[in-house]
């Protein structure tokens, strides 16, 4: 049988998976795991922020929920900087602007 996106939805149909209000049951979801598929059919985007600082246990867990993702051979190529002084952030925001600008101005 070819997998792709169309027979996945076809089997999880027909083995009951797939409830009327098109929401996946897993079989035997426990409390856990209904509660973590629920946080995610919550999640937003944010287009606003608050001005204000983001605690710094907060961030010490959000960089600790990060470098726990997987990745392939557990290479974890990342480095976490936290920066915190607006100025410095308008600067790394008008650089970043300005190289992408520069990359598709090339392009052209």
């Amino acid at each position: 049988m070819k997998l792709n996106r169309r027979s996945l939805i076809r089997t999880a149909a027909g083995s009951g998976l797939i409830l009327a209000s098109g929401r996946v049951a897993l079989p035997a979801e426990s409390p856990a795991q209904k509660a973590l598929l629920d946080l995610f059919a919550q999640r937003q985007s944010v287009r606003k922020y608050k001005s204000t600082p983001v605690p710094d246990e907060h961030v010490r867990m959000m960089i600790d929920a990060a470098r726990r993702a997987p990745t392939c051979m557990n290479e974890q190529p990342w480095k976490f900087l936290v920066v915190r002084d607006k100025d410095r952030i308008e600067r790394m925001k008008k650089s970043t602007i300005d190289g992408i600008t520069g990359y598709f101005k090339k392009q052209l």
